[in-house]
């Protein structure tokens, strides 16, 4: 059985570096084409969130609101996964486990069969379409700020799903392959 596999902290390296790229194909074509509509939308943001009278109040709730926006986009983008590897398991969502890291609090999901590396293809992907790739398109065609925001962070949060899809692909997607349960990648089952 053959690993296949890129160490949790390098994937932090690589989310990074891709990061910027990333940010500017999102943002700058985004402000060029909605920059006025979102500076009013910004606004409009800003005065629903301001529910205190007290300045420090409203501030930590401005800002405390996009991160719960993104959990909510990481539970949501897990279970997605999970969704996906509960359709091609054979034993359905009891393949199925979902938990959080203990060194890092990430949270993931994890299959515990091996499946058809074209089907783990599209378990990578498929937070990444649904969460990143179509809000961004919305975005773009109706200028949401708040969809654009969903688009990119979701985006940007699937970094390594874009790794492990590149991991599948290197292997082929006749493979059979069992997901790792502790790093980015998984194991060829001959």
């Amino acid at each position: 059985m053959k690993e296949v596999f890129i160490k949790a902290k390098k994937v932090n390296v690589m989310g990074f570096i891709l990061f910027s790229p990333l940010a500017v194909l999102m943002t700058i074509p985004f402000w060029l084409k909605w920059g006025s509509h979102a500076r009013v939308s910004l606004k409009m943001i800003k005065a629903l969130l301001s529910v205190f009278d007290n300045k420090l109040l409203d501030t930590v709730i401005i800002i405390f609101a996009p991160t719960v926006l993104i959990f909510i986009g990481i539970v949501i983008h897990e279970l997605i996964h999970g969704f996906f590897m509960a359709i091609f398991s054979k034993d359905g969502i009891k393949s199925v486990k979902f938990g959080i890291m203990k060194q890092s609090f990430i949270l993931y999901a994890h299959c515990k069969e091996p499946l058809l590396a074209k089907n783990m293809l599209i378990v990578s992907l498929a937070p990444f379409v649904f969460l990143g790739l179509i809000p961004t398109i919305y975005a773009f065609i109706s200028g949401s700020l708040i969809v654009w925001f969903i688009g990119f962070s979701m985006t940007v949060g699937a970094v390594g799903d874009f790794i492990y899809a590149y991991l599948i692909l290197k292997t082929g997607l006749g493979k059979m392959i069992l997901d790792h349960d502790t790093e980015v990648g998984f194991k060829i089952i001959d």
